[in-house]
């Protein structure tokens, strides 16, 4: 996967705590929560596999964002309290990799 640097920039400029993390597909999930709360999210790369990344807000609503919409540099800002994840396995499949930030 190619990323590119003035991406990379915008990234880690931002004044927030953040981290980049990738969901392996090879392993099936049914809303598995991903414990992990924040403010904003980025997709750096869809991968190439199905998947569904459901947002859970504070009033316990929630959102899903799919494979099939979601597009590389496509950014969510809104608070969510949880990320849960759903996938059948696709052991050839790439995964799909995530820029998350929040406030401490």
């Amino acid at each position: 996967m190619t990323i590119e640097w003035n991406t990379i920039a915008k990234l880690f400029l931002k004044p927030n705590r953040a981290d980049i993390f990738m969901v392996d597909l090879s392993t099936a999930r049914t809303s598995e929560s991903l414990s992990k709360s924040g403010t904003s999210l980025t997709v750096i790369g869809k991968g190439t596999g199905t998947w569904t990344l459901t947002f859970v807000f504070d009033d316990e609503t929630t959102t899903d964002l799919t494979s099939a919409n979601a597009v590389k540099g496509i950014q969510i800002e809104c608070a969510f309290t949880d990320l849960q994840f759903t996938n059948i396995p696709q052991a050839t499949a790439t995964a799909p990799v995530f820029y998350r930030d929040w406030r401490a």
